[in-house]
């Protein structure tokens, strides 16, 4: 059963009807039922508020408060409320006309007594609609005298634990009739006293001591006599906190900074009254706080004190008072000095050159008692500059890098600056400082010259000392030579001389450093070559053309040519013929001025022909020979060159034979050209022939592509004048072949196959390397190397389909050698694989299947490929497929498929289950077997269901029962269990082909509920396969009845019932 509690507020009173209808569940059905509630008005309460006394005639205020108290919800009571009074006197405003919010109302009246004693005031609430009467009353002493208390305290200010004596008085206020005041005044603090006076008023005293400090307010309570009203009054005390004095002594009193001082605080209690022992704590600044301990009026305590900073330390102690003394401070004076210091200088190295860096490292060290600490701040180096020091402990450190400028002993200073907490000090140390050493180099040029040709030596001056190096300055005297003053940046600084030798042969040029305040001295030289001046001889004769027989005047002339400054050559000249003839005047002497001179000669030929005059100048102590020639034309025969070059076409490098023809082309008596021919390119061959004409040859061998232009120039004979002729020869790129191999040759599909392109210089001729880029398709660009005729580069091909891949290389040529082509065959098979065949369950019974898949991987070398297609699955026993064939699917390296294999027949066996793959564009075939068990089969079963009742509620349990039956030929009883969804497991018991067992089910939910059985079958001889059965069970929902019950069953208007 089940119960809903609701909560109902009525808001009339009289009988209230509460109705409850279930709207039912997944379970049960719907119900209604009903409960009346007696609804009264709600209850309250009136208070009534009146002065506690009043005089006869004195009109006091009374008011009424009705209140609404009953449980629930509360409303605002309205209406009016009735005064009366137990005595004699009246009432203005009654009744008075309630007025409120919330669960109270409110209205007042005046009452005005007429007589003295007790009077009772009644108000009387006379109800609303909702509210309930109710009436109140108050009680108001009318008669009695009333009073006042005053009070003072003498002194009115005093410290904890001081006493003050306070004094009430209390007064009788009537305008008439007024009598002294007798009974006791009670003090808070300070207890109860006697009053004793004359006259209105009276007086009692008591002393009051205070125990803590602030504002102490003192009441009195006159308590009343039988003609006195009661009356109370108060005063205020200042309390202070005892005054204390603090002092501050420290030891010692002069410390350096970092040195502790122990300094102690006394704290004392100088007030009036009884002193106490301060407590607390008293704070140092600097310093930190200790714990005050003593007796009697005086505690102290004490904290170490380390100064940081030099100078008068002002130890501050405050006392932070407790709670009855007051704070007070005080404080005490330390001397404070820095701490002692000594500064010691260390250079590396301690010998120098000038220039050279030296590292002076300044250790300044705390020497003062008390806690050393590292000194700080920098230390001045003379020489050397500022450095900032650092370190741990006692020391710090810090170095400069000092470079000496001048030679000596150089003493270094180091003069530490102090810092807040450290003095100052100083040290040195001395530092040897050589010279810079040098080295001197001569250069003349030109080395070679000739005799009054000058050159330019120039000493080079070289700072070869370790540290900074600085230029050298000063003098260089050459011998010869003089002296010149260097000058330069850097290292090394130069000047130069000018030395004209006045003599053939070698000449020493030295130079001498003389060093500066910087540098030492150093030597140096260098040898001139001086030659003879060189001259040249030129010859001319006029005329130029004689016949035989005719003089011709020939005039040498010698001219100095060498470089520099040119003297007159001296000296004879000789002359001699290349034919037949006679000099007159030979060997004549030079005569001249500046830079040549010269003399003359007859010459008279004796045969036609051409005479070639030689002029030989014999030298002089200054000048070199030299001889010149003129030629004479005596009747020489005139000449055609003419030129052929066998082939014509050739390739760079390829040499072609080039043949000069020269031919007397006299009209008559012409005669063999004699002599030699000179080819552009080529060089020079030496004319044969008979009768008119002669030839000669040159091999000349083209470096680059184009037309070539072969001259050939004949230089004539002694009867033969000069001809010149020429012809073309085009220059071809030398031809190339490209050949290419890959390895392997044979790859399967995705295997990597190296292909070499070798690029061969086929052309006639000097072969060469070629060189550039080869082009492969497929395969990219590669760039070629080697040596000789031949150079190679490889690309990796990667072939992505079966048969005959044709990889071409094709080189784009050079500057030299023209582009070629190639290619080469590589086979390209389908990648191999392996088919492996698994079953699952690897056992089965005939009739029963199995799951057989089948894996084929790619099992190629190179980038592996998922394999595609199909497995085509076959049985050596008797059986069926489902799937067969099978299409593969994976990824990566390896794909699967897989078919339902149902083995036949009625013995138990072996059966081999073969997997052919068929392969793809990419794969080869391959096969896979594997071994399956075969048993006999298990006899079929059925299983059906039935449950009584059929029809039942929820949660009303049904009997279910499984009948599984053989329905094999030749049927057993099936044995084992049978599960129940839902009900659980049960046993099978029975006889011939059907066995049965029971569960009992009970449904949780309305509806139709499906029961099904499932059979696992079992292990006997012959075994039984799995069957399964269900039923259906009608579940309907619970009946149901709804009662109604309300508590209280009796309430007020806004009350709740549950």
């Amino acid at each position: 059963m089940h119960s809903v509690n609701r909560i109902r507020q009525p808001t009339a009173s009289g009988t209230l009807t509460v109705s409850a209808s279930y709207g039912g569940d997944a379970t049960h059905a719907t119900s209604t039922g009903s409960a009346t509630v007696t609804v009264n008005k709600r209850t309250t309460t009136t208070t009534i508020v009146c002065p506690a006394t009043l005089s006869v005639s004195q009109a006091g205020t009374c008011t009424a408060t009705v209140t609404d108290t009953a449980a629930g919800t509360t409303s605002t009571p309205t209406g009016t409320v009735a005064f009366t009074t137990s005595s004699t006197g009246t009432f203005t405003g009654s009744p008075c006309t309630l007025a409120g919010t919330g669960a109270s109302a409110t209205c007042s009246v005046t009452y005005t007594p007429t007589v003295t004693g007790s009077h009772t005031i009644t108000g009387t609430y006379s109800s609303d609609t909702a509210h309930a009467a109710s009436s109140g009353t108050a009680s108001i002493a009318v008669g009695t005298h009333p009073t006042t208390t005053t009070v003072a305290c003498t002194p009115s200010t005093v410290f904890v634990n001081q006493a003050t004596s306070c004094t009430a008085t209390v007064t009788d206020t009537s305008t008439t009739g007024a009598t002294t005041p007798t009974g006791t005044v009670t003090f808070t603090p300070g207890g109860t006293c006697t009053l004793a006076g004359t006259g209105a008023s009276a007086t009692c005293s008591v002393s009051v001591t205070p125990t803590a400090a602030g504002s102490l307010t003192v009441s009195a309570s006159y308590a009343g006599d039988a003609t006195h009203g009661t009356s109370s009054g108060s005063t205020t005390v200042t309390v202070n906190l005892r005054t204390t004095t603090t002092t501050v002594a420290c030891t010692p009193t002069t410390v350096f900074v970092g040195q502790a001082s122990s300094c102690t605080a006394t704290v004392t209690d100088t007030a009036a009254g009884t002193t106490s022992t301060p407590t607390g704590t008293v704070t140092f600044t600097p310093g930190g706080t200790c714990t005050l301990a003593g007796t009697g009026a005086t505690a102290t305590c004490s904290v170490n004190v380390t100064p940081t900073a030099t100078g008068t330390l002002t130890v501050s102690a405050s006392y932070g008072g407790d709670s009855t003394h007051a704070t007070s401070t005080g404080s005490a004076t330390v001397t404070v000095t820095l701490r002692t210091t000594t500064t010691t200088v260390a250079c590396s190295p301690s010998t120098v050159v000038i220039g050279q860096a030296t590292t002076c490292t300044a250790t300044v060290t705390d020497t003062a008692t008390g806690t050393t600490s590292t000194p700080t701040g920098t230390v001045t180096f003379t020489p050397g500059g500022t450095c900032t020091l650092s370190g741990t402990g006692a020391s710090a450190t810090c170095s400069v890098s000092t470079t000496p400028t001048v030679s000596g002993t150089l003493t270094v200073s180091a003069s530490y600056g102090g810092d807040a907490t450290h003095a100052t000090s100083t040290g040195s140390a001395s530092v040897t400082v050589n010279k810079r050493t040098t080295t001197t180099t001569v250069a003349c040029t030109p080395t070679t010259v000739f005799i009054n040709q000058a050159t330019s030596c120039t000493a080079t001056v070289t700072d070869t000392s370790v540290g900074t190096t600085s230029t050298p300055t000063g003098t260089v005297t050459f011998t010869p030579g003089g002296t010149c003053t260097l000058a330069g940046t850097g290292a090394s600084a130069t000047c130069s001389v000018s030395v004209t030798p006045t003599a053939a042969g070698t000449l020493t040029v030295s130079a001498s450093y003389g060093g500066d305040t910087n540098h030492l001295g150093s030597t140096g030289s260098a040898s001139v070559t001086v030659n003879l001046r060189t001259t040249t001889t030129s010859v001319t004769c006029s005329p130029n053309t004689v016949n035989v027989g005719s003089p011709s005047t020939c005039t040498v002339t010698v001219t100095d040519t060498a470089a520099g400054t040119a003297i007159t050559p001296s000296g004879t000249v000789a002359f001699t013929t290349g034919s037949t003839g006679t000099f007159t005047g030979s060997p004549c002497t030079l005569a001249g001025t500046g830079a040549s001179a010269t003399c003359s000669v007859t010459y008279t030929p004796t045969v036609t022909g051409s005479h070639l005059i030689t002029g030989t100048y014999s030298a002089d102590a200054n000048h070199s020979a030299s001889s010149g020639t003129f030629t004479i034309t005596v009747g020489v025969h005139p000449t055609t060159t003419t030129v052929a070059c066998t082939p014509s076409t050739v390739f760079v490098n390829q040499a072609t034979s080039c043949t000069a023809t020269v031919t007397d082309t006299s009209t008559s008596g012409a005669t063999t050209p004699t002599g030699t021919v000179t080819f552009t390119p080529g060089g020079t061959c030496t004319l044969a022939g008979t009768g008119a004409s002669a030839t000669c040859s040159v091999s000349v061998t083209p470096t680059a592509t184009g037309t070539l232009t072969v001259s050939a120039s004949y230089a004539g004979d002694s009867t033969h004048g000069t001809s010149s002729g020429s012809t073309t020869v085009t220059v071809n790129l030398r031809t190339t072949t490209t050949t290419v191999a890959c390895s392997p040759s044979t790859v399967a599909i995705n295997q990597v196959t190296s292909c070499t392109a070798t690029v061969t210089d086929t052309a006639a001729g000097t072969t060469s390397t070629p060189t550039g880029t080869v082009t492969f398709t497929p395969g990219g660009t590669c760039t070629l190397a080697g040596t000789g005729a031949s150079s190679t580069c490889s690309v990796n091909v990667t072939p992505t389909a079966a048969g005959t891949l044709t990889v071409s290389a094709s080189y784009s040529g050079d500057a030299t050698h023209a582009t070629s082509t190639g290619s080469a065959s590589v086979t390209v098979t389908v990648r191999t694989t392996t088919t492996s065949v698994t079953c699952n369950p690897a056992s089965v019974n005939t009739g029963s299947s199995t799951s057989c898949t089948a894996t084929v991987t790619d099992s190629s070398t190179g980038t592996a490929i998922t394999p595609t297609g199909t497995v085509t699955f076959t049985s050596s026993g008797t059986g069926t497929f489902v799937g067969s064939p099978c299409t593969l699917s994976g990824t990566g390296a390896s794909a699967t498929c897989s078919v339902t294999y149902t083995p036949g027949g009625t013995t138990a066996r072996t059966d081999t289950i073969t997997g052919t793959y068929s392969g793809d564009a990419n794969h080869g075939v391959s096969v896979g077997t594997f071994a399956l068990a075969v048993t006999v089969s298990a006899h079929a079963t059925t299983t059906t269901v039935s449950c009584t009742p059929s029809t039942v509620f929820v949660n009303q349990a049904t009997s279910c029962t499984a009948t599984v039956t053989d329905i094999a030929t030749g049927p057993t009883t099936p044995t084992g269990t049978v599960t129940f969804t839902p009900g659980g497991t049960c046993t099978l018991a029975g006889t011939g082909a059907s066995a049965t067992c029971s569960v009992s089910v009970t449904p949780t939910t309305a509806g139709t509920l499906t029961v099904s059985a499932a059979y696992s079958g079992d292990t006997a001889t012959p075994a039984h396969n799995a069957s399964s059965g269900s039923t259906t069970v009608t579940v309907n929902l619970r009946t149901t009845t709804t009662t109604v019950a309300c508590t209280p069953s009796t309430v007020v208007i806004g009350q709740a019932t549950s």
